[in-house]
């Protein structure tokens, strides 16, 4: 489920969103999501609207088995508070251990020295797989991405552009929406 890797054909955005849509209802993902409180029922209408199946518990007594059992993993850095913290890392490490695939949005490591700690620390553990799938960020992507670079995630410069390349087909899509509603 990836954009097009010609982000000029803007005409194609329909058909792709649509066939991603598809699939996505066909497969029903299940989704563990470790989330800003304030995003949480966003985050799941969302991802149920999209055809995926949400979960969202951060009890460190089940948050393992929860991320076990889903197809992938969402760690949202916003309003973290020490259950939160705790388990974002037995979440991250069992997804390390089950293979599950995850998405680290870095909210406001521009802002706290301990998150931007916290959020390289976990870049450091997935970079010891070899096998971080996305380092996603939900707004102020620029500015994130000057905080990954301080991070020293130059192994992940490949995945940066990527991702940059991709919020430019998304804001070009966003503004062809915006001119032809007028």
């Amino acid at each position: 489920m990836r954009a097009p890797s010609d982000f000029r054909k803007i005409a194609d955005l329909p058909e792709v969103a649509a066939d991603i849509i598809a699939r996505l209802r066909k497969t029903r993902p299940r989704v563990h999501c470790i989330t800003n409180s304030v995003a949480q029922a966003f985050t799941a209408n969302v991802l149920l609207a999209a055809g995926a199946v949400p979960s969202m518990t951060i009890a460190v007594d089940e948050v393992a088995e929860f991320v076990a059992g889903a197809d992938a993993l969402l760690v949202n850095l916003g309003t973290m508070n020490s259950e939160r913290h705790e388990a974002v890392g037995i979440a991250v490490q069992g997804a390390r251990e089950e293979g599950v695939p995850w998405v680290l949005d870095p909210v406001y490591v521009d802002r706290s020295a301990t998150r931007a700690a916290f959020a390289r620390t976990l870049i450091e553990s997935a970079l010891g797989l070899r096998n971080l799938e996305v380092i996603a960020a939900a707004d102020h992507f620029d500015a994130r991405f000057e905080i990954l670079g301080r991070l020293h995630l130059d192994r992940q410069a490949e995945a940066v552009e990527q991702l940059r390349a991709q919020l430019a087909f998304l804001r070009i899509a966003a503004a062809d929406e915006d001119e032809a509603r007028g």
